[in-house]
């Protein structure tokens, strides 16, 4: 198990960034966190999942920095015809 599961208790959540009213899932384990395509009220709240939540993206980079022991950063894709950044596309990876 990584530091991340011991540091934390759980091997995965999910974290609630209000600003952009994204939601993101947070596996300790292999170490990666992404935006899951689910609803705050009809997926997260009714789930009953435990999640942390967050002002912004930088609170939650704070927070994902502090819990791998080590930077992190985003990654993305971008649609090669239209450059735009594909939907659910983000995430952050442990290296």
């Amino acid at each position: 198990m990584l530091k991340d599961d011991i540091k934390t208790g759980k091997n995965a959540e999910y974290a609630y960034i209000v600003q952009t009213q994204e939601i993101w899932f947070i596996d300790y384990i292999i170490g990666i966190a992404f935006i899951a395509p689910i609803d705050f009220r009809e997926g997260l709240l009714k789930s009953g999942r435990p999640y942390k939540e967050f002002n912004d993206i930088k609170d939650f980079q704070d927070y994902m920095d502090d819990t791998f022991g080590h930077e992190i950063e985003f990654e993305s894709s971008v649609d090669p015809t239209t450059m735009q950044e594909q939907t659910y596309s983000r995430r952050i990876i442990r290296y």
